[in-house]
């Protein structure tokens, strides 16, 4: 049966995110949540359904301006990464969600079913997503947004990312930001992820997302989000006629989300009382790998055309 219906299609592109309730079956996702908990309770930091970690907050809290973001020093973060590698994670990625993603992108799509080449495989790789709880409260930060390819001008969209939701994930629990629309802004060339995020930064709406805003403080009505955060999550803005509105990838364990490799994402506090839970795949193109060496190529010549030093960045 189809998983995209032409609504969804429009989105898609409009928007560079698509959400796809109960896309994946509780049978597929159980055993992955699972075994993830058991090596939280193996480390001691989850008991009876409660997250019991001390994170000490005075000494072990990064200073300064992402003293937002848990500790993770003292947990077993690579055996829960690890989870990632195994058969059943894998397979989450192998019929629903990869038909949905097709469906919207095309059938062109890499997968992580071998042969695949070395390169495009390593890039297409799943991963687990983990944030531990111990946010103060829940905001859209200012940092750490990001681009994982460069824009590749004229070759149009790299491909497309899948998100799963491994258990429920509430607002205000960590989930991935976007900004819906950003993937149709500054494709007339190819452009380092730098230095799209530089001229995004010289607009209006991204001026806001990114510049000084308060969000270090407690929200004064009592409310678990900032009015300012608020905003950003349910006024669109625009960058001329693009509507631009930052995403949430929060729901129901088993909801999918679908987005553009383009889009402008960041992570984000965890205010909620769960560890969150997320596996990823990015699914290129399979002829990405030589179309970005082709834009670091391009983007090299410029700098030394330029003058700029063949180190600089």
């Amino acid at each position: 049966m189809p998983y995209i219906d032409e609504k969804a299609r429009r989105e898609f592109a409009e928007r560079g995110v698509v959400r796809i309730e109960g896309l994946i079956p509780e049978a597929a996702i159980a055993p992955n949540r699972e075994r993830v908990y058991g090596i939280l309770e193996d480390a001691g930091v989850w008991q009876d359904g409660r997250w019991v970690f001390d994170d000490e907050r005075g000494e072990n809290r990064t200073p300064g301006k992402f003293n937002w973001l848990a500790p993770t020093k003292h947990l077993p973060m690579r055996r829960i990464r690890d989870c990632a590698k195994s058969t059943a994670f894998r397979a989450m990625f192998l019929s629903d969600a990869l038909a949905a993603a097709k469906e919207l992108a095309g059938e062109r799509l890499c997968t992580n079913k071998p042969p695949a080449s070395g390169a495009a495989d390593a890039f297409s790789r799943p991963q687990l997503l983990f944030t531990p709880p111990g946010a103060d409260h829940w905001f859209v930060p200012n940092t750490i947004w990001h681009l994982d390819v460069p824009r590749l001008g004229e070759a149009g969209a790299p491909g497309v990312q899948v998100f799963i939701l491994l258990d429920d994930i509430p607002p205000g629990g960590g989930a991935t930001l976007v900004v819906a629309g950003s993937h149709r802004l500054l494709n007339d060339r190819v452009r380092r992820s730098k230095d799209v995020k530089k001229s995004l930064k010289r607009r209006p709406y991204f001026q806001h997302l990114m510049g000084p805003r308060p969000q270090d403080q407690n929200p004064s009505d009592g409310s678990h989000i900032d009015p300012d955060s608020a905003r950003l999550l349910n006024q669109p803005g625009h960058d001329g006629d693009i509507p631009l509105q930052v995403v949430e990838m929060a729901g129901k364990a088993g909801d999918a989300y679908i987005t553009d490799l383009r889009l402008l994402h960041t992570l984000a506090p965890n205010a909620s009382p769960r560890p969150r839970l997320m596996a990823t795949q990015r699914l290129p193109y399979p002829d990405i790998v030589d179309k970005l060496d082709d834009a670091h190529a391009e983007l090299r010549r410029k700098r030394k055309r330029n003058g700029a030093p063949s180190g600089a960045t």
